[in-house]
């Protein structure tokens, strides 16, 4: 088996520190929440896909993207989020991709603007014969669509 990469390896950091103190132990008294944030609904599995993305709000502090492929009728949603808590932006599925925020992971500076990038992957539309994985890349420093490649 190949050792991880360095990316890895800090997506895998991420996610525990995230959810380091939620998770609880024997010694529950001495568990704090680090962090406590909600997806839009029940059922939406926000947080089922994590990756820490680097600085993409220039605050110094790494951020980090959760995804949520349930939400909004299955259109499925990833919300970039700041160390704090608090919202960056939202990309929601549209009507030809389904389940956005399958996997969420960040992918270095695509459109060159010093802000690391990242790809959200969701389902082509099911009405079609076979059904495919559709991989978008989104800037980091906006959530704005860069390309599809289905």
């Amino acid at each position: 088996m190949p050792s991880p990469t360095l990316t890895q390896l800090r997506n895998i950091a991420c996610a525990a520190a995230l959810l380091a103190g939620a998770v609880g132990n024997a010694h529950a008294d001495s568990v704090s929440v680090l962090l406590d944030v909600h997806g839009t609904a029940d059922g939406d599995e926000f947080g089922s896909a994590v990756a820490c993305v680097g600085d993409m709000n220039a605050d110094g502090v790494d951020d980090y993207l959760m995804g949520a492929p349930f939400g909004f009728a299955n259109r499925g949603y990833v919300r970039a989020m700041s160390s704090d808590g608090k919202e960056i932006w939202t990309v929601v599925g549209s009507g030809d991709v389904q389940y956005l925020g399958l996997t969420v992971v960040g992918v270095g500076d695509v459109d060159h603007d010093n802000v690391q990038d990242v790809v959200i992957v969701g389902i082509a539309d099911q009405r079609r014969e076979q059904t495919h994985e559709v991989v978008r890349f989104h800037s980091g420093s906006s959530g704005s669509l860069l390309r599809t490649v289905v």
